[in-house]
């Protein structure tokens, strides 16, 4: 229906504009882990704005349109699909991310 399918537009939109003003803030080095990789602090790390309400923007609401997609095609496998990408990407920020911009950027605070 249209309804559908404005709804999924909208939170499609939604995503991508959380998306790309959460990886404006923070900057495109911090966005593909440059920070993590050569193990040096990025300047821009961000603790306002939007990471205020929510501690990962572009892996929260950013990935909407995982669910906009499938919702548009009416595919109820492709929504299981959505759900199990949304959550294997915080698996992965609780399991490998969050550890490692917590050693760097505790170690550079207190030195």
């Amino acid at each position: 229906t249209l309804a559908l399918k404005i709804f999924c537009f909208v939170i499609w939109f939604i995503g991508y504009v959380f998306k790309t003003w959460a990886t404006w803030l923070i900057g495109m080095d911090v966005f593909f882990f440059r920070d993590q990789i050569l193990r040096t602090p990025n300047e821009r790390l961000v603790q306002s704005r939007i990471y205020t309400y929510f501690t990962h923007p572009t892996y929260s609401v950013g990935y909407l349109g995982v669910y906009a997609y499938p919702l548009w095609m009416d595919s109820f496998y492709g929504l299981i699909g959505g759900f199990l990408l949304h959550c294997g990407i915080f698996l992965f920020v609780k399991v490998a991310e969050e550890p490692g911009m917590n050693e760097i950027y505790n170690d550079s605070a207190e030195a």
